[in-house]
């Protein structure tokens, strides 16, 4: 889950040095003692109580990988 936020947060980013700049910023969402890891635990209870389903089962819907252009 928190992978996949991940992902989706680098690959819309602009290709190039700016991407890989920005990617440390993005892997502090793993680190449990970050500010940006409990706001993102506490928008996905929010999530989950709007949706009245557990955290486990919030995801990405299929549709929003395959909207993405991947740009390697």
């Amino acid at each position: 889950m928190k992978l996949d936020e991940i992902r989706m947060k680098h690959f819309t980013e602009k290709n190039g040095k700016t991407r890989f700049r920005k990617l440390f910023r993005h892997m502090k969402l793993l680190l449990r003692y970050t500010d940006e890891h409990h706001v993102l635990i506490d928008e996905y209870d929010k999530r989950a109580k709007a949706l009245d389903c557990t955290v486990e089962e919030v995801k990405f819907p299929p549709g929003a990988w395959a909207e993405l252009e991947f740009k390697w």
